[in-house]
């Protein structure tokens, strides 16, 4: 059998590196599916390559979990949030999907402080089988050094209230963008919620919409 010249083998070696690695990545893109746990036909949302959803903290909206320490964490593995319950002594037990729950509030946020200042607050979240709806962001349970990095924040349309405290005293977040929205319009916020910021605040009516700048009303949340 006549061997093959160097400059041939070469060739060859570089042709078979070259379809690894376009098999490995279109192997990866298919497995991951892009960002699985944000709603795809929620127009007023655009993710892109923000991937700070991963670092939110949900918790169960529904009554019957009111007294205990359930949330809603990340799984890189599953690319969805899986359930977890947490002890007096933060000791947690994880809990996966076993439980029923019908949409969820956002209540933390770990992201690595200086790492994520740009946040995109998700319509719904995937959790087992289920796509749960976002409705309300109550940040009780903050990482104030994650926190305190933030620059600016994303609220889809589908946020009806705006709790407590939730981003009061970040004094780096100078904008916050209501999407799905062209003014203030099924949206309670409370007096605290932004007090110690200096957001200014837009409305932004379509993905393709231009972001207007516009004034809040806050006040009592129930």
């Amino acid at each position: 059998m006549k061997a093959l010249r160097p400059t041939k083998i070469l060739i060859l070696t570089i042709s078979l590196v070259a379809a690894l690695v376009i098999v490995a990545t279109s192997f990866t893109l298919a497995f991951w599916g892009g960002n699985p746990s944000i709603d795809s036909n929620t127009a007023n949302i655009d993710t892109g390559a923000n991937s700070t959803y991963k670092y939110l903290v949900f918790a169960p909206n529904d009554s019957a979990y009111a007294d205990l320490d359930y949330r809603l964490v990340w799984n890189e593995a599953t690319g969805k949030f899986v359930l977890y319950e947490y002890d007096a002594d933060e000791n947690t037990s994880l809990l996966g999907n076993a439980v029923v729950i019908s949409s969820v509030k956002v209540i933390g946020y770990i992201g690595t402080q200086g790492e994520y200042e740009d946040v995109i607050i998700p319509s719904t979240i995937s959790y087992g089988n289920s796509t749960l709806s976002v409705n309300t962001i109550d940040l009780n349970m903050t990482d104030y050094d994650a926190l305190k990095a933030i620059k600016s924040i994303q609220i889809p349309v589908a946020i009806t209230r705006i709790m407590g405290a939730s981003f009061s005293g970040l004094e780096n977040l100078s904008k916050v963008v209501f999407t799905g929205r062209s003014y203030q319009s099924n949206l309670q916020i409370s007096t605290n919620a932004f007090i110690g910021t200096n957001a200014v605040f837009y409305f932004k009516a379509s993905s393709s919409g231009v972001e207007t700048s516009g004034i809040i009303t806050k006040g009592d949340v129930v």
